[in-house]
């Protein structure tokens, strides 16, 4: 029964007020459309205004809810009343959208058989989506006819409401985590990786999906072309193929099936004896998992999971980096300015707050890990995340490179985000020269023990004091007193958008003054 006190119908309403009296009115918003067209549009030459008449015919459903609505509404004046009477009978309500104000005083309008509902450009962002919009929000969803279809091909995109469910999508990339959840689990029986643990988690992470970089996938290895493997180290090796489907985009609701991005390059990474599948290589699957569910991560994206028909060995198929790692990346760039300088900086504690965010530690943090890749200008991402763990585990081995570990971790084998921050110290640093730390030293006993005494890298003059205070910070011997990954992206961020002001613009004058040929 509809109340005064549960439907708020005001007549100057808006299209999201329109989109709650109907779910609190039908429980399936939407569904009583059974036409819907545009009438004219008009345009005001002299002010560039812009004003759409769409109409839609509505369905029994509809007319049994006005009725209802003006039997229990009693504060109604009468000519209100009248037109939804005349609206109920002529089967037709008539929504204006307007580009400008000026047109609200004439928005709302009472004819013979219909009533006018307004909705201002505010709502919907722009005058070409307008129509659309409203479409979106009261489109017929039963049986629509030609022309509906007509006016819904190609806009399909600007909307926000799934078609199928008439929810809001799960985000702004037109993902319904209800329906996609659905159409993955009618594919369920369409593969298998034959290892129940890869098969429960893959199956997991499509299911619980709030956008397509969230679901992960099993991917047949003849989907890939051009195979080569491109480097290696203890724990495995790194190919390069040609992903001949592209990852999930979103559903097709035309075709059913999933619209796909264009075939790309991929990296295979493959962990030696990984045929019976380890916890390292699930611990690690798992990691890029957490850390990539999400925009702006700086993270290297993982697309799922593969097995080579061959070895038998698992892979995971992850975001092929096409400018290498930092530590090449850095020796064929020798002359950055600060500004590209602070930029890396920024991206590498975003990657890192976003470990750090998630529970988890890196734990092997060095220029080798951070690679590059030039679709969105030379962007770094933190590419390895295989010791990476949660942050209440303590490890019982100590692992990484001597010239980026804390020394608390040399002490006593443990592993905290303090020591990740300290990695990340030895990473400015590396940045500001173009370096590795430690470069002209062995890396053995003797600069073991000089580390655990408070040995660090000289700083050199050239560089902006406020950057090396940052650094000594990191290198804090006490590691409570080290900053977190959100203060250090904060403060760079700070430094990054204000660098035309600051004292990175004075060092990169400096650096171009300089005699690139001194006696």
């Amino acid at each position: 029964m509809l109340t005064k006190q549960n439907i708020h119908f005001e007549w100057e309403m808006k299209i999201p007020a329109l989109k709650r009296v109907l779910l609190m009115s039908l429980g399936v918003p939407y569904r009583f459309v059974v036409n819907f067209v545009e009438i004219f549009t008009q345009i005001n030459n002299s002010s560039s205004q812009y004003k759409s008449y769409y109409t839609a015919e509505l369905g029994s459903r509809a007319f049994r809810y006005f009725n209802e609505l003006v039997r229990n509404v009693e504060n109604w004046g009468g000519w209100v009343r009248q037109s939804i009477v005349n609206l109920t009978k002529s089967r037709k309500i008539y929504l204006v959208a307007t580009a400008t104000q000026s047109w609200r005083d004439e928005s709302i309008k009472i004819q013979d058989d219909a009533i006018w509902i307004h909705a201002d450009q505010s709502y919907f962002g722009g005058f070409n989506s307008v129509g659309y919009d409203i479409v979106n929000i009261i489109e017929d969803i039963i049986n629509p006819s030609p022309h509906i279809l007509v006016i819904l091909e190609g806009e399909r995109k600007r909307k926000n409401v799934c078609c199928e469910c008439l929810e809001l999508y799960s985000s702004h990339l037109q993902w319904c985590r209800c329906c996609n959840s659905k159409h993955f689990k009618e594919q369920f029986s369409n593969w298998t990786s034959t290892n129940c643990v890869v098969d429960s988690f893959l199956r997991d992470t499509q299911i619980n999906a709030c956008d397509a970089s969230n679901s992960l996938e099993w991917i047949d290895y003849s989907r890939f072309t051009n195979v080569t493997i491109i480097g290696g180290g203890g724990y495995g090796t790194i190919h390069k193929a040609y992903y001949l489907d592209g990852d999930i985009r979103r559903w097709d609701h035309k075709k059913h099936c999933w619209e796909r991005y264009p075939g790309f390059s991929v990296a295979l990474k493959v962990l030696h004896n990984s045929q019976t599948i380890s916890v390292e290589f699930m611990n690690e699957l798992k990691a890029m998992h957490k850390c990539t569910a999400g925009k702006l991560t700086n993270i290297v994206a993982i697309y799922g999971i593969t097995q080579n028909p061959y070895t038998k060995e698992f892979m995971m198929v992850m975001e092929y980096m096409n400018k290498g790692n930092m530590r090449d990346y850095l020796r064929s760039n020798s002359n950055l300015n600060w500004s590209r300088r602070l930029k890396i900086v920024l991206e590498i504690a975003t990657g890192l707050m976003n470990i750090h965010t998630n529970g988890l530690i890196h734990g092997d943090f060095h220029s080798k890990n951070l690679l590059f890749e030039d679709t969105s200008g030379d962007t770094a991402f933190i590419g390895d995340l295989g010791l990476c763990h949660l942050s209440s585990v303590v490890a019982n081995e100590i692992f990484g490179v001597l010239p980026y570990m804390a020394p608390e971790v040399l002490r006593s084998k443990l592993y905290t985000k303090a020591a990740d921050i300290y990695s990340f110290g030895m990473l400015m640093w590396e940045v500001a020269t173009g370096k590795p730390p430690f470069y002209d030293r062995a890396h053995d006993a003797d600069l073991f023990f000089d580390v655990l005494g408070g040995h660090r890298p000289p700083l050199q003059d050239e560089i902006p004091k406020c950057y090396k205070n940052l650094i000594k910070w990191c290198w804090d011997p006490d590691p409570h007193k080290r900053p977190s990954a959100e203060e250090i992206r904060n403060i760079v961020e700070n430094w990054y958008c204000d660098k035309s002001q600051s004292t990175f613009s004075v060092a990169d004058k400096e650096i171009t003054n300089r005699d690139p040929h001194p006696s």
